[in-house]
């Protein structure tokens, strides 16, 4: 367990700081025994605390979905759209308190990216609201001319959604949303690090007019809440976003169940000599840096023909150099710190194994703690790699 989380706090005092619950049926939950502490990537200070969950809270949370089927079933596909659109504008009422706490938790840089983010989320919650009222379903031939058969879209039943740190106010909303209209209830386990812009985000889905026990979440370490919500009889389908490591055993312990996992990519790019080379490299850069690279579609890795190697290296390193390193919270910022320390030991260790291999650092290749926390790391290029 890496030391941004802090498994020991067993009281908190201080109110002026963010305190996290669970929802679960219609009560906010605190924690049976634990709360973590959550500290801001952006300066390391404690911004709050979140409740530590258990196997017994995905108990009740479960219950609480099952029993909350026939209430859901009451609403027509039109009452389900008015609450998204709803929700979509409780959350650009709160735009600027939303998009503050996600830079202070996440570390994405407040006017370049987590403004976009916040906005992003209110038009999900609309998009999939008015896409819903037009789901048109199969007319079949039969024998009989007086006959016609169609096709039912039924909802499969209670979700179990899990979702992780690097997009915790936009994504989930992509599996919240749909599994809403689709008439499914849904227990919902955000990942620990960002648990506080998750309840903020339970806050505008029923301050938008959501019924009780439709959509609960339990916060808490995964390997104990998230591997309960697989595993649960009670739920019928699991929707992960995480690694690739863990989705295999989602995949294990979700065995049987409906499963809708998007895991780790693996993005290579490729440069040839025909290429806009300055084009290219600004482009390339961005999917690089964009949300410090913690993104499945990040650009990992450029393949580049052997004639415009050089040219091409040097381009790179002058976009690279663009991206201003800096507290997330100051305008001109585009690139902040990582989320967390594991990945800031994952970072590392591939630098070691880099270098070990014969690759040279061009440019970069430090974590810069001149900013307020040991988590920002510098545009990095990387040549001669195996």
């Amino acid at each position: 367990m890496s030391n941004h989380y802090n498994l020991n706090l067993t009281e908190h005092t201080d109110t002026s700081k963010i305190i996290g619950k669970m929802r679960i049926g219609a009560d906010w939950k605190d924690p049976k025994k634990n709360w973590l502490e959550i500290k801001s990537p952006v300066n390391s200070e404690i911004i709050g605390f979140t409740p530590i969950g258990e196997s017994n809270d995905i108990d009740d949370a479960v219950n609480q979905s099952i029993n909350s089927r026939k209430k859901i079933e009451s609403l027509s596909i039109w009452e389900r759209s008015h609450i998204c659109f709803q929700i979509s504008d409780v959350i650009l009422k709160n735009k600027e308190e939303l998009s503050n706490l996600l830079c202070l938790e996440q570390g994405k840089p407040l006017y370049n990216e987590a403004i976009g983010e916040v906005e992003a989320a209110a038009a999900s919650f609309r998009n999939w609201g008015e896409q819903a009222k037009w789901l048109e379903t199969n007319f079949f031939l039969t024998q009989n001319s007086n006959k016609r058969c169609f096709s039912m879209l039924q909802p499969r039943g209670v979700y179990g959604i899990i979702t992780p740190w690097n997009f915790p106010f936009n994504l989930p909303v992509t599996f919240l949303a749909p599994g809403f209209l689709a008439g499914n209830t849904m227990v919902w386990v955000p990942a620990p690090t960002t648990s506080l812009i998750s309840k903020k985000l339970m806050e505008c889905i029923i301050e938008g007019g959501m019924p009780d026990g439709i959509i609960n979440m339990v916060t808490g370490i995964g390997s104990e809440v998230g591997e309960a919500v697989v595993k649960h009889k009670g739920v019928d389908a699991v929707c992960f976003v995480g690694s690739s490591a863990t989705g295999e055993i989602v995949a294990k312990n979700g065995a049987g169940k409906h499963l809708i996992l998007e895991l780790g990519g693996n993005g290579p790019t490729i440069v040839f000599n025909d290429a806009d080379l300055e084009t290219a490299a600004k482009k390339i850069s961005i999917g690089c840096c964009l949300n410090a690279g913690q993104i499945c579609t990040a650009t990992e890795r450029i393949l580049v023909q052997k004639d415009i190697e050089k040219d091409f290296t040097n381009l790179m390193i002058s976009e690279m150099k663009k991206f201003k390193l800096g507290n997330s919270l100051e305008k001109d910022t585009v690139l902040g710190p990582i989320n967390n320390f594991p990945g800031k030991d994952k970072i590392n260790l591939h630098l070691k194994d880099a270098i070990d291999s014969g690759a040279e650092i061009v440019t970069g290749g430090k974590f810069d703690e001149s900013h307020g926390s040991p988590l920002y790391f510098e545009p990095t290029v990387i040549t001669n790699l195996n």
